[in-house]
């Protein structure tokens, strides 16, 4: 092929490009960059919102989820739970419940079992394998992943990454595995604001200290929604 005709071809290509439609040209960019902006992404809340924050429970199901569950019925709230697939074979019922009482559904991996030792790719698989116990179940695809125990590097994006997960977090953890009532309502009532993401789990303190959490924070003003309310998607 002569150079007139290699110019004539580069110069065609040049204005259809020119002609693309926006919305063509903006689709084909985001494909492109789905895995960049899934291996980074790491949210703990929405500064945008005003008097809002999402309640979310890590570790389930458990024994405690039905009293959970029944605390937010009595209160009119939707929240956010991030199941662990080995506990979802477990209880499966229970994982039912969550999503027939319309709440939110997250994944927390499978085994619950992660170190820094492991690598991207056993990441990936145990996230996999929590999503497909979670779908047998519920019949839903979480939209989230929460590392167990937040552990966040470079390995774990990855598997996110891989996996299509963006990485959900906190700017409240209530420690409800380790304090008592009263620490937790000082904890929670200190660190609160708008926009927050809030960490508890389904313990027998957690359902104990729940009712006033929600009652010191409906005072204070907050309306509770799930996180793809929070976030906005």
């Amino acid at each position: 092929m002569d150079r007139f005709k290699l110019e004539i071809i580069w110069i065609g290509c040049f204005i259809l490009l020119l002609f693309l439609p926006p919305g063509k040209a903006q689709s084909i960019e985001m494909e492109e960059s789905i895995f960049g902006l899934n291996s980074v992404r790491s949210l703990g809340g929405n500064h945008s919102v005003k008097k809002e924050v999402a309640l979310t429970f890590d570790d389930v199901p458990s024994p405690f989820t039905p009293q959970v569950l029944k605390i937010l019925n009595n209160y009119d709230i939707s929240a956010t739970f991030f199941l662990v697939g080995y506990q979802v074979e477990k209880s499966p019922e229970i994982a039912r419940q969550i999503v027939a009482a319309g709440h939110e559904i997250g994944n927390h991996s499978f085994s619950h079992r992660w170190s820094s030792d492991n690598s991207a790719e056993a990441l990936a698989e145990d996230i996999k394998r929590a999503e497909d116990a979670i779908y047998r179940a519920t019949g839903q695809i979480p939209l989230y992943f929460r590392p167990p125990g937040g552990m966040v590097n470079d390995k774990v994006k990855k598997a996110c990454g891989e996996t299509g997960y963006s990485i959900l977090l906190w700017w409240v953890d209530s420690r409800d595995w380790l304090l008592n009532e009263e620490e937790i309502l000082e904890t929670v009532n200190k660190e609160v604001k708008d926009g927050a993401i809030i960490l508890f789990h389904n313990l027998a303190t957690t359902v104990k200290v729940l009712p006033q959490v929600i009652e010191d924070l409906k005072t204070k003003g907050y309306e509770f929604v799930t996180v793809s309310q929070l976030l906005r998607y």
